[in-house]
């Protein structure tokens, strides 16, 4: 499995760090591969608001019931949906903060926004704490017919 550390969103284009896999009419797949550390824009993404906006309603949620204590356990600290960004675990430790995401399918041309959320999100929410953030994209890939995840737009 492919390990890409500190890559720099702003600079260039993931697709071409990955190993393609295969191809078919609709896609073409990529190895999966784990991000450490990447680097993008610390600012909310513009590009699906109500989405970001509603994940974030739900992790700070998850945090208040640990600070509250309601959550015990840091390894309870854990979001987890049916959407691309399929879970999220926060572990705590004494000056930083470890964040580990598995998305289980991952238009690779939408990638930089999730990425560029969950930075946002760690540096809203922990200022003060070192963050390492580890991203494992499962299921890489990007249509032949379009550019972004939402049906119809963007055609190619």
């Amino acid at each position: 499995m492919q390990v890409i550390k500190d890559f720099d969103f702003t600079k260039r284009d993931i697709i071409y760090s990955l190993e393609k896999e295969n191809e078919h009419f609709e896609t073409i797949n990529y190895s999966s591969f784990i991000l450490v550390n990447p680097i993008t824009e610390i600012k909310f993404p513009d590009f699906d608001e109500p989405f970001f906006k509603r994940m974030d309603a739900t992790l700070k949620h998850i945090l208040y019931q640990y600070d509250l204590k309601w959550i015990r356990s840091e390894r309870q600290v854990f979001y987890t949906s049916n959407e691309c960004l399929t879970t999220i675990q926060f572990v705590f430790r004494p000056r930083r903060v470890q964040i580990n995401v598995f998305q289980r399918s991952s238009n690779i041309n939408n990638l930089k926004e999730d990425v560029q959320f969950l930075n946002w999100f760690s540096k809203e929410n922990f200022p003060d704490k070192d963050i390492e953030l580890n991203i494992f994209v499962s299921m890489p890939h990007i249509f032949t017919d379009r550019l972004t995840k939402v049906d119809g737009i963007e055609k190619i």
